[in-house]
Parts: structure tokens; C-alpha cells; sequence
């Protein structure tokens, strides 16, 4: 699910580890940036800051990645490229 669909009352997991929590609202500051309040299953009320349509605070599959090579062939400086 987008950011840009989310809506008051809608189910979201990912946020908060091994729970669902709901969206209480979606406050846009301008048009990258938004506060995603949400309740978690406690009934703790928290927010989020997102930038850059930022949807990495929703569920993604995790990537896992074995880099095996000579010495010096530049593992340390791929392994930077791809978090970045």
C-alpha cells in the first residue's frame, strides 16, 4: 500500500514490529513530506515523519546479500552503493 492511499481508520502493518496498528491520520506539509499518526493495538497514540514519498515505513521484503570476492575488489564500496 502507497502513502498517497492511506486514510483514516486504515489497517497498517509494519510500523510497529509484529503488530497492526491504525492510521489515525495523514497530515501533509507539502508534497513529499507528510506526519502519519497512527494507534497502535495498546492504544498508544504515535507519529511518523516521512520525506521524499518515503514508503519505507511500510512493509518490504528484506534483501539479504552474500558479497564474496578477492581482497580489494571493492565489496566495502558496492555494500555502501546499495544502501544508499
Amino acid at each position: 500500500m502507497q502513502i498517497d492511499h492511506l486514510s483514516s481508520g486504515a489497517a497498517v502493518r509494519g510500523l510497529v514490529a509484529d503488530a497492526t496498528v491504525t492510521v489515525v491520520s495523514v497530515q501533509w506539509h507539502w508534497a513529499d513530506a507528510h506526519t502519519l499518526t497512527y494507534c497502535d493495538p495498546q492504544g498508544c497514540v504515535s507519529a511518523e515523519n516521512s520525506y521524499g514519498r518515503d514508503e519505507a515505513m511500510l512493509p518490504r521484503q528484506m534483501l539479504r546479500f552474500l558479497s564474496a570476492d578477492d581482497l580489494g575488489a571493492g565489496k566495502t564500496t558496492m555494500a555502501g552503493l546499495l544502501i544508499k
